[in-house]
């Protein structure tokens, strides 16, 4: 292709989009005004590794950023005890809302009109450093129109009003604990532009099929794929090796709750196997890492039986693959 003719395919392009010059303008001063905006926050994380509790709270507190931005724009209006508990709510909004809303039906309303103020305020602390189209992916479509009036509005009476009758209207139909988690959803996703998963999601930790619920429900997420992650997704396909792979690790380290919990794959058969073919076997080299509900002797007789699953069937994987060079 001509460089003329590659010329025109782009010209063509941009001009679907912006129509005339006064288009094309705007978009360019659009641009070049938010390379000048504060750089947003990348959250990275790795070697998850099964442990959702762990995965959970990191992303809630977004690694700590949340606290300094707390101390930095309430201190002045909320004591330390008032931020602790305003960050329980944004951290975990179902329990903390459950453990700090009490009292006469004023008292909570006040309470739950001070907590949104807060939230409000960080709220608009963090969108002054992102672009508007942002918003769209932190905002749900059901609150965006009165979350829009507050912003616009800043602090002023207008705000009271709008914040005191969310907070009456859903006491009233006792969805206030909903409307707190809608909150400190949209402020916890705010302050992360993008999280980066850079690998390894599941392997010794208990509930790989936690974490990967839980990442999938986050806005904006990237992945880098690890070794484990390989595994598992091979398992997923059907490669034989990959399955008896992750059955072993998840017995060795006891997280079998993800396989019977979280996938509904039964390790009865595996059980059975065991029973019959090591039912004598001491399978000392096979003791798991942790203890189970299942007998201790039971989970080494059952690593045992699929681990030489495993290395039969890796055997054979690498005859029919003599390019590999690793028969040794």
């Amino acid at each position: 292709m001509k460089a003329i003719d590659r010329e025109l395919v782009y010209l063509q392009e941009v001009g679907s989009r912006y129509p005339d010059a006064n288009a094309a303008l705007v978009e360019i001063a659009r641009l070049k005004a938010n390379l000048e905006l504060p750089t947003e926050t990348v959250h990275v994380i790795s070697d998850i590794h099964g442990e959702f509790k762990k995965l959970r709270h990191v992303i809630n507190n977004a690694s700590g950023s949340l606290r300094m931005l707390v101390e930095k724009h309430l201190s002045d209006r909320l004591d330390k005890k008032q931020r602790d508990q305003l960050l329980m709510l944004i951290y975990y909004p179902r329990e903390a809302y459950r453990k700090y809303s009490s009292g006469s039906d004023e008292k909570r309303c006040e309470e739950l009109v001070a907590w949104l103020e807060s939230m409000l305020t960080l709220l608009r602390v963090l969108i002054r450093s992102q672009k508007l189209e942002r918003l769209t992916d932190v905002i749900p479509n059901h609150i965006r129109p009165i979350i829009d009036e507050l912003l616009v509005r800043e602090e002023s009476q207008a705000t009271g009003m709008y914040l005191r009758q969310l907070a009456e209207v859903h006491l009233a139909n006792e969805q206030a604990g909903d409307l707190i988690r809608t909150f400190a959803r949209i402020v916890r996703n705010a302050s992360v532009v993008e999280l980066i998963v850079a690998g390894d999601l599941g392997d010794r930790g208990p509930r790989m099929d936690l974490v990967i619920n839980y990442l999938m429900r986050q806005p904006n997420v990237r992945f880098t794929w690890g070794n484990h992650d390989g595994h598992w997704m091979g398992a997923c396909l059907g490669h034989e090796a990959c399955v008896a792979s992750v059955i072993r690790v998840s017995l060795r380290y006891g997280v079998t709750a993800q396989l019977e919990e979280g996938y509904g794959i039964p390790l009865a058969p595996l059980e059975r196997l065991a029973h019959d073919c090591y039912g004598e076997d001491e399978a000392s080299c096979f003791r798991g890492k942790r203890k189970t509900m299942r007998d201790e002797l039971l989970v080494a007789r059952m690593q045992k039986a699929i681990a030489i699953l495993q290395f039969k069937l890796e055997g054979q994987l690498i005859s029919r693959n003599p390019q590999f060079e690793i028969e040794h």
